[in-house]
């Protein structure tokens, strides 16, 4: 079986990214955030370039490595990490508590509805046949 030059580069550059991921990782004795930063993006990049989709390549990533930081935390400066996992469960809950956000998928759900029984049809038939003389009733149809 013969493989491809685009796939050979494609597999020498995940490689040689994991290579180096793993070089940096044995060569420190203590694992920093910036460390851990550079190892989630080596691998995020080589996810991506095997095929998985984005959305769950970055979900993953950033559950594997939550979990990291809250086992492997320094809990001498007062549970950092589990501080810092407090944070973002509050954040998340005041920004979907948020009154103007809720109207998003509220507008969306509404477009749904309009598409599925057909009121966009029926409207811009109904004032095709109420405009039908005025100079430029397609426009106002369209404004409407």
């Amino acid at each position: 079986m013969k493989i491809r030059k685009e796939l050979w580069f494609g597999f020498s550059l995940m490689g040689l990214i994991l290579a180096a991921a793993l070089a940096m990782v044995l060569s420190v004795d203590t694992m920093t955030n910036g460390h851990y930063g550079l190892l989630m993006l080596s691998l995020v990049v080589v996810a991506i370039m095997l095929g998985f989709p984005t959305a769950f390549t970055l979900m993953g990533m950033g559950m594997l490595f939550a979990f990291f930081a809250y086992h492997s935390g320094d809990q001498t400066a007062g549970g950092a990490a589990q501080q810092t996992l407090d944070l973002m469960v509050q954040r998340a809950y005041s920004v979907m508590s948020n009154d103007v956000l809720i109207s998003i998928p509220l507008f969306v759900f509404m477009g749904y509805l309009v598409e599925r029984a057909n009121l966009i049809e029926k409207l811009f038939r109904s004032l095709h046949l109420a405009l039908a003389r005025v100079p430029g009733s397609l426009g106002v149809a369209t404004l409407v």
